[in-house]
């Protein structure tokens, strides 16, 4: 099915529904086997009963017989649904692990610092979720609070800067049972001593968290696909961008390897052709083409992830691209096996 409103495609497996509206469309769910049997029961023929007919005249004739078509037999149907290996999943996860990044803005200059972005998985129930940036730089989120995450650290050159902290202000794009990806900034100024300079988190960033994949299955052979958001630097505030994401996923006895790696957003910006690893539940990617509005060059994007719920069945991370003298972006992934 494909969006009129996003043009972004999903694809249906046998025994899958999702729901539509003028937002786009939603995650593929196992279709509940009572809606099966009503559409079949909808769209079916009525089948006609038996009759006999009038044997035709003369020698030959005698009492013709007849027979209506019968009812499909719709019990398959509700046994395939309910012996479905796609289990019901939850409403929402219910545990926050996972990655962010974001693009810090030079409030004097107007101008793009750098990007940070979480090179591990982070709990953002805790006091010290992190995204790094260059050398010992990082941006730090509480969470711990249980009423909104908050910005409480940005380091630059080894020093803190203040005006911290400030409201995480955070916008949700999308959920399913074990994961949830959005967008954040922090547009509050921040001073840094250490370079002379305001800062502000104005640029979207991203995250993804939920209920990270506690045993991974013993083997994984396939793809892995959905949706992609991004955004590039502008000292606007950037430019947002949709579009798609993949990836080629081998594993076994613990680790495995991330083949054909493709975020892409707006048709001209994203990784194409990325490779990376996987350890226990996480990746890392790397490698491949980044672009920036069609300006592109080599081995200069990165993304990190993790698969998610009981059996792999999800994948997410944030990635990040940087194009010199073209721009800089990054973003959000997450799709299904």
């Amino acid at each position: 099915m494909t969006s009129t409103t996003t043009g972004l495609t999903t694809t249906l497996n046998t025994g899958q529904g999702l729901n539509a509206s003028s937002e786009g469309l939603g995650n593929p769910f196992p279709t509940p086997p009572g809606v099966a049997s009503q559409f079949q029961a909808d769209t079916s023929a009525p089948g006609g009963g038996g009759g006999t007919g009038a044997g035709g005249a003369g020698a030959g004739g005698g009492a013709g017989t007849g027979s209506g078509s019968s009812p499909p037999d719709t019990s398959s149907v509700t046994q395939n649904q309910n012996t479905s290996n796609l289990a019901t999943e939850p409403t929402r996860p219910t545990n926050h692990e996972g990655f962010f990044s974001g693009m810090l803005t030079n409030a004097y200059t107007s101008s793009f610092d750098s990007t940070f972005m979480s090179t591990s998985v982070q709990n953002f129930d805790s006091s010290d979720a992190r995204a790094e940036g260059g050398s010992s730089d990082f941006v730090q989120i509480d969470g711990s609070g249980g009423s909104g995450k908050i910005v409480t650290a940005l380091l630059l050159n080894e020093t803190a800067s203040t005006g911290l902290p400030q409201p995480m202000v955070q916008t949700e794009l999308g959920h399913n049972g074990y994961m949830e990806w959005g967008y954040w900034t922090q547009p509050s100024v921040m001073h840094n001593s250490g370079t002379g300079y305001d800062y502000k988190f104005d640029n979207k960033g991203y995250y993804v968290w939920g209920d990270r994949t506690v045993t991974m299955p013993s083997s994984i052979s396939g793809t892995y696909s959905g949706a992609a958001y991004g955004t590039v630097w502008s000292s606007g505030g950037g430019t947002d961008k949709t579009g798609t994401f993949s990836m080629g996923v081998t594993f076994a006895g613990g680790t495995g390897s991330i083949s054909n790696f493709n975020v892409w957003v707006g048709g001209d910006t994203g990784i194409s052709s990325g490779t990376g690893s996987i350890l226990g539940s996480n990746f890392t990617v790397g490698g491949g083409t980044a672009c920036v509005n069609n300006n592109c060059t080599s081995g200069v994007g990165a993304a990190t992830g993790a698969f998610y719920g009981p059996n792999a069945q999800h994948a997410g991370g944030v990635w990040q691209v940087s194009v010199p003298i073209y721009g800089n972006a990054n973003g959000v992934f997450q799709g299904s096996k």
